[in-house]
Order: structure tokens, then C-alpha cells, then sequence
């Protein structure tokens, strides 16, 4: 810096001067003479430091869940879903474009409709989505009717052996909340024939029945208590395929009458009868008895009153003309059923419910059984 300072100021300097100055080496002076001779070095600034904006986000693309196809599932391989309110116009919209007839009754339940159902039923897409603006959340019923769809409840196993032989049945099927399963079918003119059949399981239930006309099955997306059993939560009524309604196969409806030709007596009560010595004492008014499915008032108004004494065979010979006239099991229990939650609860006798009348309940199997 010192031989720099003197260069600057005019001043020369040499290597003997600097030899001189400093007693130094020649070598050293002249390092020390070329090192002052480069211009000085002038330290860069440090950098300013400048705010760096934020990288934009990244925004996530999320992968869509894959659509679960049921193509290849079975009833009882259906993937569990939670169960969600029903959407009654969905449901109704689809079975009418299926070809078939539709009413609603209450969100969870598998009763509730209007005393007039049969009637009301349609295929009017203006009437279902005047229903729906009322209440959205209904159930919804698929009605068989002779002008559209009969529709099949299998709690049994006839499903599977009719297609063991035949192959699956390509036709709308519904897994019920008990582990059944319905089908749907347009009708034909074999089944409009036959109308209403069942078979019993031999326990005062159905095994599977045929419901041709003026009866119904719950619709898919429609929730209910399992078995019945309103400790249990509400599940769905799942639609396993989403097809065109076919025909029902004639081979179908030969299967099921062969089917019945097998049906079990009651386990409870195995009876056999003389039929040479069989005496018909069935009342007259009972035997005039010939109100639909479900029209309770109808019943109400052609039974007199029963005395005490003859309550049991009183009701047990109404009951079997009600399940002579194709009324569902269900609906011929609700005629005697005294409790004040279900919807038609004292209609027509306040008597014990018949599922706590051993009596009255024997003598119902024993209709059911013939």
C-alpha cells in the first residue's frame, strides 16, 4: 500500500528503493513492486438481499375414487354401503321408465301408504314428482300391476337353483335389508293369468312370492329395519343391476310351480286331515270377505262384533280368507295388531296382537299350510 500511495502521488518507486525502505531481497521488492503496479482491488458490495416472492401453490390434484362396478356382483357380495336418505323421485323415476308402478310410504318403514295405495299407484312422472316435492326423503314401493311389472321376493333359495339350471337371470335385482332379493319383470300373459302366488317357509312366513297384482316390494334406495326388528339400524335396499325389464320367462313361472307343489307344512303344528270327514264351519260374512290387499276399512266393515268367547276362531278364520285373497302376511297380522305405533292399529279388534296368541297364531299356520 505504500509503494501504491507514492505511485499514485507521482512519486516512482524502484526496486532499490523498496530494497532500501523495507531490507528486502530484490526478489521480494520486485513481488512486492509488480503486486502495487495491478490496480487496487475494490471489494464488491455485498449483495442486497431481495424478498422472494412465494412459489404459486401447487394445488393437488385429488384422484377421483373409481366408479364401483356391480356388473359381476351377487347379492351377497354387494359392497357395503352407508346408508344414506332415500331419494324417492330417483327411485320412482327409474321404475317407471322400467315399465313399472310406483307409490311411496314412510322414510324407514315398510308401511305408512295412503288407504287408497292400490289405486294411487302410477307411472305419471308428474304425479311421482308432485309426491316428491311433499316429502323427498319417502320410501318408495314398486307395485305389480297387471299393465306393467310383476315383481319377485326370494328369501329363500329358489334364485339360486333356478339359475343353476337356467343361467342368471338378466332382469333389475334388488338385495332387500333382510338378505333377500328382488326381481323385476314385465308382465306376461301367463303371469297376469296366474296373478298372485307365494310359498311358505313353514314358520307362518314366505319362502319367496310371485306379486302380480296390487302387491308390492320396497324399492331400491328405500331404507328399513332388518328382519323387522326396530332394535336394529336402518339399512338400504341395494340395487344390484340396472337393466331393462325383460318378460318373465315362462320357464321362470313353471319353476316356481313346481316349486310350491313342495311346500313345507308349519314346523310348529304337522297336521294331516281327513278330508272325507272335514266339516266347513267357516262363517258366511267371512267367506263374503273380499276387500285388497291392505284395505283394513274394508275388513273393519264387514266384521261384526266378536264376543269374547269366540275371539280366536273368529280371527283365525278371518285371517285365512285374508291369505285366500293373496294378502301379504304382513298386512294380515296388522288386522289384529292392538299396538298404537303401527298405522292401522285398532281398525278392527282390540284384542291381543295374534304374534302373542299361540291359539290364534296355530290355527293362521294351519290356513297358511292348505
Amino acid at each position: 500500500e505504500y509503494v501504491r500511495s507514492h505511485e499514485t502521488q507521482g512519486i516512482r518507486m524502484d526496486v532499490p528503493a523498496i530494497m532500501m525502505k523495507y531490507k528486502m531481497s530484490p526478489d521480494d521488492a520486485l513481488n512486492i513492486l509488480l503486486e502495487a503496479k495491478q490496480p487496487a482491488t475494490v471489494p464488491e458490495p455485498a449483495p442486497v438481499m431481495q424478498e422472494i416472492a412465494p412459489a404459486p401453490a401447487v394445488e393437488e390434484k385429488v384422484k377421483p375414487e373409481p366408479e364401483l362396478d356391480w356388473s359381476e356382483l351377487d347379492e351377497d357380495h354387494a359392497p357395503v354401503q352407508a346408508v344414506v336418505r332415500p331419494d324417492f323421485l330417483s327411485t320412482a323415476s327409474k321404475i317407471i321408465g322400467w315399465g313399472g308402478h310406483v307409490m311411496y310410504c314412510a322414510e324407514g318403514k315398510k308401511f305408512g301408504m295412503p288407504s287408497k295405495w292400490q289405486e294411487m299407484a302410477t307411472r305419471d312422472l308428474a304425479q311421482v314428482t308432485e309426491w316428491a316435492e311433499e316429502d323427498p326423503h319417502r320410501n318408495c314401493i314398486a307395485v305389480g300391476k297387471p299393465d306393467g311389472m310383476v315383481w319377485f321376493d326370494d328369501d329363500s333359495d329358489f334364485i339360486a337353483r333356478y339359475e343353476a339350471q337356467y343361467g342368471r337371470v338378466n332382469a333389475p335385482r334388488v338385495k332387500s335389508v333382510s338378505g333377500g332379493t328382488h326381481l323385476g319383470f314385465k308382465q306376461s300373459e301367463l303371469s297376469r293369468q296366474i296373478g298372485n302366488i307365494s310359498k311358505s317357509d313353514g314358520n307362518g312366513g314366505e319362502a319367496w312370492s310371485l306379486r302380480s297384482e296390487n302387491k308390492y316390494v320396497i324399492a331400491f334406495g328405500s331404507t328399513a329395519h332388518p328382519n323387522n326388528d326396530e332394535n336394529a339400524p336402518l339399512a338400504q335396499y341395494v340395487l344390484l343391476e340396472d337393466c331393462d325389464a325383460p318378460e318373465i320367462p315362462e320357464t321362470f313361472i313353471q319353476a316356481l310351480h313346481l316349486d310350491r307343489q313342495d311346500q313345507p307344512a308349519p314346523a310348529a303344528v304337522q297336521v294331516k286331515t281327513d278330508s272325507a270327514n272335514f266339516v266347513d264351519d267357516t262363517p258366511p260374512w267371512v267367506k263374503a270377505i273380499k276387500a285388497k290387499d291392505g284395505d283394513f276399512d274394508a275388513v273393519q266393515a264387514a266384521t261384526p262384533d266378536v264376543s269374547e268367547g269366540g275371539r280366536n276362531k273368529t280371527l283365525a278364520s278371518v285371517l285365512g280368507k285374508l291369505h285366500q285373497i293373496n294378502w301379504t302376511n304382513e298386512n294380515v297380522l296388522e288386522v289384529v295388531s292392538a299396538s298404537e305405533k303401527r298405522s292401522h292399529s285398532g281398525r278392527c279388534w282390540s284384542g291381543p296382537v295374534i304374534h302373542q296368541n299361540p291359539l290364534a297364531r296355530t290355527q293362521y299356520e294351519l290356513y297358511i299350510s292348505f
